[in-house]
C-alpha cells in the first residue's frame, strides 16, 4: 500500500511539472495578468488560443485583461468568439450583456442577458444585471421585477 501511495505521488508531482504549452501560455498570462502588464498578457492569451482555439476559458481570460485595457470592441469579439465555441456558457452571456451594458448597448445588453436567463432561470446575476439594464432604459417596473427575482434567488 505504501509503495502504491509513493508512486502516486510521484507520478503526481511528474504530471505537475509536465503543463502542456497551453497551459504554460495561460499560466503565463495570467501571472503577468496579476503583475499588471495587460499588453503581455493578452499576448500570452493569444499565443494560447492559436495553439488551441476550443478552449473558451482562454478567450474569457483574455476577455477579461483586454477589459483592464479599455477595448470593448476587441473584448465583445473576443466574447463572441468563445459563444461560438460553447454557445451554452451562461457565465459568457453574462460577461457579455455586462460588457454590452457598460458600452451603453442597452438593447443587445438584455438581449445576451435574456439568453444568459433562459440559459439558467436561477441565476442570480443574471436576472441583477438584467434589471440594471433595463433600468437604464428606463424600464423600471421590469427592471423591479428582476431585481426582485435575484433577491429571491440570493435568498436575502
Amino acid at each position: 500500500m505504501k509503495a502504491l501511495v509513493l508512486f502516486l505521488s510521484v507520478f503526481a508531482l511528474a504530471l505537475a511539472g509536465c503543463a502542456s504549452p497551453v497551459e504554460e501560455r495561460v499560466d503565463r498570462g495570467d501571472r503577468l495578468t496579476w503583475d499588471h502588464k495587460a499588453d503581455e498578457a493578452s499576448a500570452a492569451y493569444l499565443n494560447a488560443i492559436q495553439l488551441d482555439v476550443t478552449d473558451t476559458r482562454v478567450y474569457l481570460r483574455l476577455a477579461w485583461t483586454l477589459i483592464s485595457q479599455g477595448t470593448f470592441d476587441k473584448t465583445l469579439a473576443t466574447f463572441r468568439a468563445a459563444l461560438r465555441l460553447k454557445p451554452d456558457h451562461v457565465q459568457t452571456h453574462i460577461y457579455l450583456g455586462l460588457t454590452l451594458f457598460h458600452n451603453d448597448d442597452l438593447v443587445k445588453a438584455t438581449k445576451a442577458l435574456d439568453t444568459a436567463i433562459r440559459l439558467d432561470p436561477k441565476n442570480a446575476g443574471a436576472h441583477k444585471v438584467r434589471g440594471m439594464a433595463l433600468e437604464a432604459q428606463g424600464k423600471h417596473e421590469e427592471a423591479e421585477q428582476e431585481y426582485a427575482i435575484a433577491k429571491k434567488l440570493r435568498g436575502t
